[in-house]
């Protein structure tokens, strides 16, 4: 009626100018979804896994010297603490403090088991090895969430 027609949406969208930054951006934040499931389901894996078999993780660090009772408290610890970590990430509120949290435990995981059990770095299954991607994972939805 006001004598202009409306485009279709290939029209309308070929129209709109988009910069290389913003490609990239619109890539990456379909994939903050996915990154967050995966970064859940590794956490409470590793925490579910870890209770279910406390006495063999314990097993770990006391056939490396450390007392009983310290080694009862960290799997509890590591337990709790990636249950808990693994599921704030789902609450968007907490996603940020979460991804902060699991990159801080890994790096603390790496640098305790540096010292008590310097041997996992060479094992064939690679426990310290996985544990750097999924902190460079971590990284995604922090940079992808920020806050302007």
């Amino acid at each position: 009626m006001g004598g202009f027609s409306c485009k279709s949406l290939n029209e309308t969208l070929s129209s709109l100018s988009g910069s290389t930054q913003e490609r990239w951006f619109a890539r990456l934040y379909l994939l903050l979804p996915l990154t967050i499931a995966c970064l859940s389901l590794f956490w409470l894996a590793s925490g579910i896994i870890g209770a279910i078999q406390f006495s063999d993780a314990q097993e770990v660090l006391t056939e490396r010297g450390m007392d009983q009772t310290l080694s009862l408290l960290f799997v509890f610890a590591g337990s709790i603490t990636d249950i808990t970590l693994g599921s704030l990430i789902l609450f968007r509120r907490y996603t940020r403090l979460a991804c902060l949290g699991m990159i801080a435990v890994t790096l603390g995981y790496l640098g305790a088991g540096t010292l008590w059990a310097t041997d996992l770095w060479a094992d064939p299954l690679g426990p310290y090895v996985k544990t750097i991607p999924a902190m460079i994972l971590a990284l995604f939805p922090i940079l992808l969430l920020e806050e302007r």
